[in-house]
């Protein structure tokens, strides 16, 4: 069974914690690489529901990283979704593999697993860097939009507000003492607009110790067919060979299982004593977490933990 979590509500309005959608995963249309991240996945939804009260009672910005895990989540519930069921464009029309879709899915898991690990984990017990970090990312969308023509009633007064939040958090990160130990260039990079102030997604994957076939040659592979270039107007062209559509589900259940562990992982160095997982749980987190920093790794030799 695979399943995202979803803000629930009560018949009598109240709001209740996470819950999690459960969508049904025969064995026969799985493969063991699917069933395994199918796994994680219910374990990240269910740690993550355990850890949001956590994270609401943190003074800090550890709870913030709790929108990462659910992003992760539900982008990895979908392309198994895909995977599984495929597409159509009717009902009852022929259905194809939307090898595309679920490269784009797969690429925005993996990019949330790495941007949680540099923002939250990265920094340990430097609380103050990862207040920098979160802080500092949380406004790049919304300085983008700045520059968004005003098209609708109402939109200029939203821009203005949004221009006040990024002053707001520019005053913040320079009070910041994480922000004040950087040299002149380094805190000029932190607040230009457009810079290059973090590292790249490749970067992000080495420094959490993923391994250079997963960190640059699986992430290359997936944005080449995520990306409209020739690699993903080709997939879309005619059916899919057997072998093709093997290795399209290898790459996707494996690079998504990977981020997956990790960020299970990650949770558990943010929250200390979260009890959501079983022994089971523990040596697979273990297995997946591993399997992305072997530099030996083959794809058809990345199976399941043992059991017992």
């Amino acid at each position: 069974m695979v399943g995202h979590p979803v803000k629930q509500r009560r018949h009598d309005g109240a709001q209740q914690s996470y819950g999690l959608i459960v969508l049904g995963v025969t064995p026969d249309t799985v493969t063991e690489h699917e069933r395994e991240l199918a796994a994680l996945v219910v374990l990240l939804a269910r740690l993550g529901e355990e850890c949001a009260p956590l994270g609401k009672a943190h003074t800090g910005v550890r709870g913030k990283a709790l929108g990462f895990a659910f992003k992760l989540t539900g982008h990895a519930a979908s392309a198994l979704t895909l995977l599984r069921d495929k597409s159509a464009l009717m009902p009852n029309g022929p259905r194809f593999l939307d090898g595309t879709s679920v490269f784009l899915l797969a690429r925005a898991g993996w990019e949330a697993f790495l941007l949680f690990h540099w923002i939250f984990v990265a920094p340990g017990d430097d609380e103050q860097e990862r207040q920098l970090r979160y802080r500092r990312w949380s406004i790049e969308s919304v300085r983008r939009r700045q520059h968004f023509d005003v098209l609708l009633e109402g939109q200029k007064e939203q821009l203005e507000e949004e221009r006040r939040l990024i002053d707001e958090v520019l005053e913040e990160i320079k009070a910041n003492p994480a922000f004040l130990k950087r040299s002149l260039g380094e805190q000029k990079e932190v607040l230009r607009e457009g810079s290059r102030w973090r590292p790249s997604f490749r970067d992000m994957a080495k420094g959490a110790g993923i391994a250079k076939v997963f960190a640059e040659d699986h992430y290359s592979y997936l944005c080449d067919h995520a990306h409209t270039g020739w690699f993903s107007v080709e997939s879309l062209k005619g059916s899919h060979s057997e072998e093709e559509e093997q290795q399209l589900r290898q790459t996707v259940a494996i690079s998504l299982g990977i981020a997956a562990a990790n960020v299970v992982a990650g949770l558990q160095s943010l929250f200390p004593g979260i009890q959501a997982m079983t022994d089971l749980d523990a040596r697979r987190v273990k297995h997946w977490v591993a399997e992305g920093q072997r530099k030996d790794v083959q794809l058809d030799q990345t199976s399941r933990p043992q059991e017992g």
